[in-house]
């Protein structure tokens, strides 16, 4: 529901986004050694604070000197959670 394309359209709509990359694979380490981002985003889903383990990231990150952002709890676009409350409706 919520594609790579919208993703990425979104993103860069944001004034303090510099680049937006969809990249294949699951982690970006490839890119990160071109370009070395300050900073790089995940969904507070990923976030180690809340119990989840660390993510690969935070090492690639912390060579470069660049740091993981997580991104607000109140604003989780989770195409899953979607599609799951539509299945729960009734439409009787």
């Amino acid at each position: 529901i919520f594609n790579e394309r919208l993703r990425a359209i979104t993103l860069a709509s944001l004034e303090v986004i510099d680049w937006v990359c969809i990249y294949p694979g699951f982690i970006p380490e490839k890119i990160f050694e071109k370009i070395r981002p300050e900073i790089y985003c995940k969904g507070i889903e990923y976030d180690y604070r809340r119990g989840n383990p660390k993510i690969p990231e935070e090492a690639m990150m912390a060579k470069y000197g660049g740091r993981v952002v997580y991104g607000p709890k109140d604003y989780i676009y989770s195409s899953t959670k979607l599609i799951r409350a539509l299945q729960a409706c009734r439409f009787d």
